[in-house]
């Protein structure tokens, strides 16, 4: 199991699981503990995201050696379909905008790819910041700003910058800092780090 999300509410975690044999998207009740199946669609499922209205559900999906797409679902696993795709490079990591009306992701090939924001109408995404090359994985806080993680291989650093993509900064210095988000009120970052452990 992977990919592991809480619901807005706090009531819930989404994550990937393989108990098919294929990875689909699970929901599990954290007060009862009552685990339930969302997808069945034979594909490889990756990132899910709840809306931040609870309405939606958006995770990156793969058909064989195709490149990855953005798929979007509603809230209880209905409707299914493809979001957004590009014909020669895969998208990661999904992740709504705190008003839920755009998604952020990563576009590229293997470890370099940009972050583009598009609207819920599917079309046209933005590139946030020609200068980043990530890996995939990002966040959007309700104080208008990203984080994300870029650098050389086990070298990468925890960077902010807000959403046009202007005021490019490092937040973290070493450590091979990786996998930022945001707390709910925007005002903590917590993010993976390497660290040297002397006996």
């Amino acid at each position: 199991s992977y990919y592991a999300t809480l619901s807005p509410d706090g009531k819930s975690v989404l994550f990937i699981g393989k108990e098919t044999g294929h990875t689909e998207i699970y929901e599990l009740d954290l007060s009862t503990g009552h685990l339930k199946q969302l997808t069945s669609l034979e594909k490889e499922l990756g990132s899910p995201e709840i809306s931040p209205d609870n309405k939606f559900i958006t995770f990156t999906a793969r058909s064989g050696k195709s490149a990855a797409e953005v798929w979007i679902m509603n809230r209880d696993g209905s409707d299914p379909h493809k979001f957004y795709a590009s014909s020669n490079q895969e998208a990661h990591d999904p992740t709504w905008s705190p008003d839920g009306t755009q998604i952020l992701f990563a576009m590229g090939r293997g470890e370099n790819n940009k972050l583009y924001i598009m609207g819920l109408d599917g079309h046209d995404p933005q590139l946030v910041n020609d200068s980043i090359d990530t890996r995939g994985r990002s966040d959007w806080s309700s104080g208008g700003l990203i984080t994300f993680d870029m650098g050389s291989p086990f070298q990468h650093d925890v960077y902010l910058m807000k959403t046009d993509g202007s005021s490019l900064n490092k937040f973290s210095d070493g450590n091979n800092a990786q996998g930022a988000s945001f707390s709910p009120d925007g005002q903590w970052i917590a993010f993976t780090a390497y660290t040297d452990v002397v006996n």
